[in-house]
């Protein structure tokens, strides 16, 4: 399989999951190969985020576009999906059998971009103050909402865990972006970079 194929069966089985379809799993590519290719999934996530950090800098005040500050805020989120990778590969391994992960890992990396799709239009909406006080706060809670609760279906689907467990590495994969995002905020605000939206 040639990584343009690889690319496009990856995006169609993350799509196809969005909606409940197990069935085209037969289309991913299974195997150590396939994981170390998911990774790619990076490229078309970089628009994106770019897209929804000036969003959120802009929210905040930050009305200039610097690039080389979400440039470092897009490594960070890189480095968050290693870090998830390794440490969920260890902990799996304590509770299901390790082939498993040969089918979440490139998965779940592709569904990163769905996720990001997802987080889009309440960003943008909250951004240009269309939405504000209750709505927002309904939009975004049911934006986060499925998006968690689309994350959770591939966890227990292809990792086959317990309820618990599946919220767990869910909850985890969340905790770990907000405190990489939270740290390297503060660190830009440190050297004079603007401080984080969340705060």
């Amino acid at each position: 399989m040639t990584l343009a194929d690889h690319i496009a069966r990856s995006l169609y089985v993350a799509f196809r999951f969005l909606f409940g379809d197990t069935s085209s799993l037969k289309f991913l590519e299974v195997s150590a190969r396939g994981v170390m290719r998911s990774f790619t999934a990076l490229l078309p996530a970089l628009p994106l985020y770019f897209l929804i950090t000036w969003l959120q800098l802009r929210q905040g005040g930050f009305e200039v576009f610097d690039f080389v500050y979400v440039a470092g805020l897009f490594v960070g989120y890189g480095l968050v999906w290693v870090a998830f990778a390794f440490s969920i590969f260890y902990a799996y391994s304590i509770v299901g059998p390790k082939q498993n992960f040969l089918v979440f890992m490139p998965l779940y990396n592709w569904a990163r971009v769905y996720v990001l799709l997802i987080l889009l239009p309440f960003v943008a909406l909250a951004s240009f103050e269309i939405i504000s006080g209750m709505v927002a706060f309904v939009v975004l809670w049911l934006s986060v909402a499925l998006a968690l609760s689309y994350k959770f279906f591939i966890i227990r689907t292809t990792l086959n865990v317990s309820i618990f467990h599946g919220i767990l590495f869910v909850l985890y994969d969340a905790v770990l972006l907000t405190f990489i995002e939270e740290l390297l905020f503060q660190l830009f605000g440190a050297f004079g970079g603007p401080s984080s939206p969340l705060g």
